[in-house]
């Protein structure tokens, strides 16, 4: 359930990848947070651990949903 409601939050930044400020968001993981980034057709993802960015991603939304799921995102820390 938290996945499918990731991955309709990602696409409806997705298709707001034009506007200002509503194309990214910071998400809680399990060791740290992340930030995602949605453009047009991907979306770019930094996670961070201790505070400094460690790994850097991009891939289709259903793979960021799928890989924030997996690095236990919580859908309900979402910072905007």
């Amino acid at each position: 359930m938290n996945n499918e409601r990731l991955f309709k939050f990602i696409l409806k930044c997705c298709r707001d990848h034009y506007k200002p400020d509503v194309h990214t968001f910071f998400i809680r993981i399990s060791e740290g947070r992340a930030y995602v980034e949605c453009r047009e057709r991907e979306v770019f993802i930094i996670f961070y651990y201790d505070g400094k960015p460690s790994v850097e991603w991009c891939g289709t939304p259903v793979a960021a949903a799928n890989r924030l799921e997996k690095h236990g995102a919580d859908i309900d820390t979402i910072d905007m």
